[in-house]
């Protein structure tokens, strides 16, 4: 009975079966955009190992430039596994610790950097510490940070540069 409340009519499904129809070519073209500006990124952002690194490297440090800020940004990061029957993920916590302008003569050498970490923050003695390079001016949290955070957590031990 069209008139009971919560039913609905066949007028109401074709509608929203339409609204489907029109709806999924919008999202796919959507998907496809949004995994080429991904690849993009993720191919014009390098990533590289600085001074010695620990055997344990689920905790540490990144650096990675903000080109729309002209800012340096510097994250604690800590790596967790959470495994299911199927599939073992990895997750990446990470929070700001340090802005540092890219005009600044420090800015130009993450070793140096790496040091200043350790005299700042001792718990960690020799920690794991990475630094993103790129050259394109994307947004940041948008875009920038996500396409490095995955990139990291990505990346095992050995297939990196050091710096």
């Amino acid at each position: 009975d069209p008139d009971q409340e919560g039913s609905y009519c066949d007028r109401d499904l074709d509608i929203v079966a339409e609204f489907i129809r029109w709806a999924m070519p919008e999202i796919k073209n959507s998907i496809v955009e949004g995994k080429a500006i991904f690849d993009f990124v993720d191919e014009n952002i390098t990533l590289s190992e600085i001074g010695v690194m620990p055997l344990y490297k689920d905790e540490g440090y990144f650096m990675i430039p903000d080109l729309k800020h002209d800012l340096l940004k510097i994250y604690k990061f800590e790596m967790s596994l959470f495994s299911t029957p199927d599939n073992p993920l990895r997750t990446l916590k990470s929070k700001l610790v340090d802005l540092i302008s890219l005009k600044a003569p420090e800015a130009n050498s993450p070793l140096d950097l790496k040091h200043s970490l350790i005299e700042k923050y001792p718990d960690l003695p020799n920690p794991a510490t990475y630094y993103f390079e790129t050259f394109i001016d994307f947004p940041f949290v948008e875009t920038i940070l996500p396409v490095a955070k995955r990139k990291l957590v990505r990346h095992g031990p050995g297939q990196l540069v050091g710096l």
